[in-house]
C-alpha cells in the first residue's frame, strides 16, 4: 500500500519547494511499531527522490515507546533551525510536530 501511495504522490506532488507533513504511520529509524519495514523502505526512497530533509525523524512518538510516526519533510536546501513535538493530549490521539526552517 505504501508503494502505491508514494508512486501516486510522485505523479501529483511538485518537484520543487515541497513541504510534506502528516501521519506517515512509520518511524524512519529504530524499531517499527506502527508500520512495516517494507513501508519504511518506500518512504525513505520517496524522501530521497523528493529531495527532502525530515527533521522529525529523531523525535519520539507520544508515550516515548518509539520514534515519531508523524513527520514533516522540507527541502534539503532549507536550513532547519529546530524540530519539536508538542503534546496534544485531549485534542488528538497524536501529538503535534513543528519544524522551524529558513527557505533559501
Amino acid at each position: 500500500m505504501i508503494k502505491e501511495a508514494t508512486e501516486t504522490l510522485f505523479l501529483k506532488l511538485p518537484k520543487k519547494d515541497l513541504v510534506w507533513g502528516g501521519d506517515w504511520n512509520h518511524s524512519l529509524i529504530g524499531k517499527e511499531h506502527a508500520g512495516s519495514m517494507g513501508g519504511r523502505k518506500y518512504l525513505l526512497e520517496a524522501i530521497k527522490k523528493l529531495g527532502l530533509n525530515v527533521p522529525t525523524t529523531g523525535l519520539s512518538h507520544r508515550g516515548n515507546y518509539c520514534q515519531a510516526i508523524d513527520h514533516i519533510g522540507v527541502p534539503l536546501s532549507w536550513t532547519v533551525e529546530s524540530a519539536k513535538r508538542i503534546k496534544a493530549e485531549g485534542l488528538s490521539d497524536h501529538d503535534a510536530y513543528i519544524v522551524d526552517a529558513d527557505a533559501e
